[in-house]
């Protein structure tokens, strides 16, 4: 009973701030550890008003339905921030921007990101969209138009979470991804003296 009131809660949650838009962006920085400098950004959503991590209320947003209206909050706001950081003098750097397969149904997204991109003068070039395997469960034909528009468009494409799936191998065949991102729970266990070839020759496997 606790789990399904706090579900129906948060449920009323992202009704009001999808209405008001009340979600904030963190910006997690991607560091060059050869350099250790900032070569770029994560977004993170976060809810603005509410001690509610996104661990609780990212999985009852994609039962919902919600996801496609947060993707375009995020999206706005991701972009809308560029220009801010353009006008203070900021340099500019990629921004990665998390995608859900529950985001697929929003089949105008394209075009949504593309006139926000042109409003706010903001090349595509410096946007990635990060996505997971489960982007390709039953639905392979809409994703791969995805990624297509998304080249038109100048945005890059980056694979999360590889290694957690059985067909890693066989995405990166045929998947567009500029980047390919180590999930965590394979960085935990091989990123330890005496296991570093294994991280290594994954590395080498990608780039290959």
């Amino acid at each position: 009973r606790e789990s399904v009131q706090k579900k129906n809660k948060i449920i009323e949650i992202l009704k009001e701030e999808c209405v008001k838009g009340g979600f904030e962006i963190h910006y997690q920085p991607q560091i060059n550890v050869k350099s250790g400098e900032i070569y770029g950004f994560e977004a993170l959503v976060r809810l603005q008003n509410y001690q509610v991590g996104p661990g609780e209320f990212i999985p009852v947003a994609e039962d919902g339905g919600f996801i496609p209206q947060i993707g375009r909050i995020v999206t706005e706001k991701v972009v809308s921030q560029m220009s801010e950081w353009r006008k203070i003098g900021m340099p500019l750097k990629r921004v990665a921007i998390n995608y859900s397969n529950g985001q697929l149904v929003d089949e105008d997204y394209i075009n949504f990101f593309e006139e926000l991109l042109n409003k706010y003068d903001i090349p595509g070039e410096l946007f990635e969209i990060e996505i997971t395997e489960s982007l390709f469960v039953g639905d392979s034909d809409r994703a791969s138009k995805f990624f297509n528009d998304l080249s038109n468009i100048g945005v890059g494409l980056a694979l999360d979470d590889f290694g957690t799936g059985y067909s890693s191998l066989s995405y990166l065949t045929y998947l567009p991804a500029q980047k390919v991102k180590i999930d965590k729970s394979i960085v935990d266990n091989y990123l330890v003296e005496g296991k570093e070839s294994f991280i290594q020759n994954i590395v080498y496997l990608v780039h290959d």
